[in-house]
């Protein structure tokens, strides 16, 4: 790393530092509530160089309906209190990935959009070993 780099987080009243790489990706800006922020910035220019960005964003999974109670409706019940709970915690999104397609068309019927993009997982907690494929 150069020596006039240095990195941080920032604070929720700097997050205008970081405005021009959301500008030039024409993708919407971070809020500071829901989202955390890692920047390099270049001391000897006064500008950040680089961000790393966690966004707080809500995960359901799974969703399991038993057999018996299937085609009756009860999914969208439930993704209607979750709706409305992911809303009240003014959380930016809500993701998941259903596994096959009565799933997929609950998601997309609810309003979710499938999105084409790598996932990439981390796990920080052997209790999860095993989940994740090595290798991917």
């Amino acid at each position: 790393m150069q020596g006039n780099i240095k990195i941080k987080f920032l604070g929720p009243d700097e997050y205008y530092l970081i405005d021009h790489f959301f500008d030039e990706e024409k993708v919407p800006r971070l809020d500071p509530n829901f989202s955390k922020v890692v920047a390099a910035i270049d001391t000897a220019k006064g500008r950040v160089v680089g961000i790393m960005c966690l966004q707080l964003v809500a995960h359901a999974e799974p969703i399991i309906i038993d057999a018996e109670y299937r085609q009756q409706g009860v999914w969208w019940d439930m993704a209607q209190m979750m709706n409305g709970y992911v809303s009240s915690m003014g959380l930016p999104g809500l993701y998941t990935q259903p596994t096959h397609d009565a799933a997929r068309h609950m998601c997309e019927k609810i309003g979710f959009v499938e999105v084409e993009h790598p996932l990439y997982v981390k796990i920080y907690d052997n209790r999860f070993d095993g989940l994740v494929p090595e290798g991917g």
